[in-house]
């Protein structure tokens, strides 16, 4: 099974055991990630952002609006599996949000394929990588293209708009 780890929130093994995107069964991301995101794309919580122009959120109104609990509690009906999404717009963004994500993970995996193959051309030419320097940048840019297969599988899969 591929994974990458796209997220770390403390420096407990067990919260990063389940921050990553996954390509087995299919390419999603894991179900926390699914859930902060939709967190973070909330009404309230773009409108506090400075997203304003997409959102319904007034910074006039007091910090316990109406429209501030109604998304909140929305989010937690999700979570407990009461509902499917939080909001067509929540889920929009979700989507994107993911999508860039992917974007720069497959981004800086090809940069680091091509940074391993320079430092190899580099070592080779002044005669200083040892006999498993070959190898070792081999598994090097193996690691950095899974990592980079992985992404585009989760972006391909987010961006057919399948469920979540």
């Amino acid at each position: 099974m591929q994974r990458i780890v796209i997220a770390c929130p403390s420096q407990q093994p067990s919260s990063v055991s389940d921050w990553k995107l996954h390509t087995f069964p299919e390419p999603v991301p894991s179900y926390r990630t699914l859930v902060v995101c939709r967190l973070l794309h909330l009404d309230s919580l773009e409108g506090l952002m400075g997203d304003s122009d997409s959102s319904p959120w007034d910074p006039n109104l007091p910090a316990t609006s109406s429209c501030e609990e109604d998304s909140y509690e929305r989010w937690k009906a999700c979570v407990l599996g009461y509902v499917d999404d939080v909001s067509v717009t929540n889920e929009q963004n979700v989507r994107r949000t993911i999508s860039d994500l992917c974007s720069r993970v497959v981004s800086d995996a090809h940069h680091g394929i091509e940074h391993a193959h320079l430092r190899g051309q580099e070592q080779a030419r002044i005669s200083e990588m040892p006999s498993w320097g070959p190898f070792s940048l081999q598994c090097i840019k193996y690691l950095w293209q899974e990592q980079a297969d992985v992404a585009l599988a989760v972006r391909t899969f987010i961006d057919a708009e399948v469920d979540l």
